[in-house]
């Protein structure tokens, strides 16, 4: 069978893995992508109707607008992770699914400083802004996807093959 960056081409196990890997790449889509770009909607379905709107300014400050299109980017890393699992390519596929997911996670914490305006129907009159910092919490959370960054390179560059 031919072969290309170590894959076997031509095979059933390529089907395989491209099946699988859409399958897991639309679950990760759904949930980093789709979710974020709509959540306002979907929570006001679960919304009693006598709720202002003011909750949905609320909810929608808290999504960053580049999640939708970075939880895109992760859901295709994901995809060529189980693409090239056990192949030349793996380490490489790794770095770009840890860089991806280290600037999701970012975002979704709004750089460690979450700030959010509360409209004044909430608050009788007064316009409150709320701050909170989480940069510990983000950096936490940063911190597996950091290393699967350096388990790629590590994959990518070790002299052993």
């Amino acid at each position: 069978m031919p072969r290309l960056l170590d894959l076997e081409i031509g095979t059933g196990w390529l089907v395989l893995r491209i099946v699988a890997g859409v399958l897991l790449s639309a679950v990760v889509f759904f949930f980093l992508s789709y979710v974020p770009s709509n959540l306002p909607l979907l929570i006001s379905k679960f919304m009693p109707p006598d709720l202002p709107d003011a909750l949905g300014q609320i909810v929608s400050s808290l999504v960053h607008p580049f999640l939708p299109f970075l939880g895109a980017i992760v859901s295709a890393s994901v995809f060529l992770e189980v693409l090239f699992r056990k192949t030349k390519a793996y380490g490489l596929a790794l770095i770009f699914a840890g860089l991806a997911s280290t600037l999701y996670v970012y975002f979704a914490f709004q750089g460690g400083i979450i700030t959010v305006v509360i409209p004044r129907e909430f608050t009788m009159g007064v316009q409150v802004v709320a701050s909170l910092d989480i940069t510990l919490i983000m950096v936490l959370c940063m911190l597996p996807t950091l290393l699967t960054v350096l388990r790629g390179a590590v994959m990518s560059f070790s002299r052993k093959r």
